[in-house]
């Protein structure tokens, strides 16, 4: 939880949070001038009052960043490492004259800097930032399968080029190429893997490697011109190509900052929506929710607002009481599930809530079909009814013409009375209002 109020409203503050980050990067330009010129005596006290005046600031810093943050600063890593870069520099000023790599230490809190990260992800003019860093975030892993690659690639081609040579005889002591410094390039496996990785940047290759070998022994030349010439066009255009497969993909997966970007105005809405009812309770002494509650936040334009700015399915309390599972308006609840209810609402749809959505409309969908389908057979056997009726009514109506003496059929006799007649042609009637 939070501790003082004034010194966590500081500690949240974001101009407070970049001079701390430019006392930090201050602090490494010390230590490189400081290293250049810290043989020189008459320097010697303006570094020392240097080093006094990052410690005071980072005393007074701390006392701000625990003050404002509580018992919640130590349960952050990256606080706690940052104190003891800070307590290293302390010891070195306190026991030592001269700065020593105590002090160096405390150029280790420039890591935090690394925090750009978050702002650039949620801010519109670091929006191609965020695309460089997502990008390579996305191709670390990659680039450490690749690294495995490089390494694995390294060592045996430097032993592989010690065996070429060794054979040659281009590494005894007495035969070395002039102008190639074997002892330093080939003198075990490791420094041969070192002198491969070098080749494969094409660092001095020919002038270093090649050249020197190429007047002693010819096909050992052309192997390495041939490893060069590979490693040079395929594991180092790889890489690179890595990065830019992961940059085409952040940049065609765009919509992650803005989506980014929009949690963070959502959550600071909710956060408005939160301050409401807890300044609600706070005047009334109150612990719970109750409808009349939601009702009266609802009669205010700051809140109706934010539920329109978050686009909620809700249009009134009854709609938001419904929301909760509250079946009657005595229901009462507490203000955590409240919020709970209502960041459920702006939280994406998960897989669950996709097969659910696609059940409900595939049932949906099933039932039409069936539905229709039903219809068509009811329809189907009103036509066939009809066309009964009208074959017997078709009789009765001949037998009431051409059969004279046919009179103990009732629906004869009112046919010849003139009681019945189908052939009239009947107006549809009009009924309004």
């Amino acid at each position: 939880m939070p501790g003082v109020q004034v010194l966590h409203k500081i500690e949240e503050d974001h101009l407070f949070a970049l001079l701390c980050d430019l006392i930090v990067f201050s602090n490494l330009v010390y230590i490189g001038i400081e290293v250049d010129l810290g043989s020189d005596p008459s320097f010697a006290g303006i570094f020392r009052y240097c080093r006094f005046a990052f410690i005071g600031w980072c005393s007074l810093e701390f006392v701000i960043r625990i003050g404002g943050a509580g018992a919640d600063f130590f349960k952050r890593p990256r606080n706690i490492a940052e104190i003891c870069f800070v307590l290293c520099a302390v010891i070195d000023v306190a026991l030592f004259s001269k700065p020593g790599w105590l002090w160096r230490m405390s150029g280790l809190r420039s890591w935090r800097m690394l925090r750009i990260y978050q702002y650039a992800r949620t801010s519109d003019r670091l929006k191609e930032l965020s695309l460089v860093l997502d990008a390579l975030l996305r191709s670390s892993k990659a680039q450490l399968y690749l690294a495995l690659v490089f390494t694995v690639t390294f060592y045996a081609s430097g032993t592989w080029a010690r065996g070429i040579l060794t054979t040659s005889g281009s590494l005894d002591p007495e035969n070395v190429p002039t102008g190639l410094n074997a002892d330093e390039y080939f003198g075990n496996s490791l420094k041969a893997a070192f002198t491969m990785f070098q080749m494969a940047t094409s660092d001095g290759w020919a002038e270093k490697v090649v050249r020197p070998i190429l007047d002693r022994d010819l096909f050992g030349a052309v192997m390495m011109t041939l490893y060069t010439w590979c490693t040079s066009y395929t594991l180092v255009s790889l890489g690179i190509g890595v990065m830019v497969w992961a940059t085409v993909e952040e940049a065609r997966n765009g919509g992650d900052h803005a989506t980014h970007m929009q949690k963070i105005e959502d959550r600071g809405l909710l956060k408005e929506v939160r301050k409401h009812f807890e300044d609600s309770l706070a005047l009334q002494e109150r612990d719970f929710i109750d409808f009349q509650e939601v009702s009266d936040a609802f009669s205010s334009p700051d809140i109706v607002n934010v539920f329109k700015t978050l686009e909620l399915p809700i249009t009134d309390a009854l709609a938001l009481w419904t929301q909760l599972g509250a079946k009657t308006e005595d229901f009462r609840t507490s203000l955590d599930d409240l919020m709970t209810s209502i960041e459920a609402l702006t939280s994406k749809a998960t897989a669950f809530d996709t097969c659910c959505l696609t059940a409900r409309i595939g049932g949906t969908a099933t039932f039409t079909t069936r539905l229709v389908a039903r219809a068509d057979d009811v329809v189907h056997e009103f036509k066939d009814i009809r066309q009964l009726l009208k074959a017997g009514i078709d009789e009765l109506s001949r037998a009431a013409v051409e059969d004279e003496d046919l009179k103990e059929v009732p629906e004869v006799l009112l046919r010849k009375a003139g009681k019945i007649n189908h052939q009239r042609n009947f107006k549809s009637q009009r009924f309004s209002g």
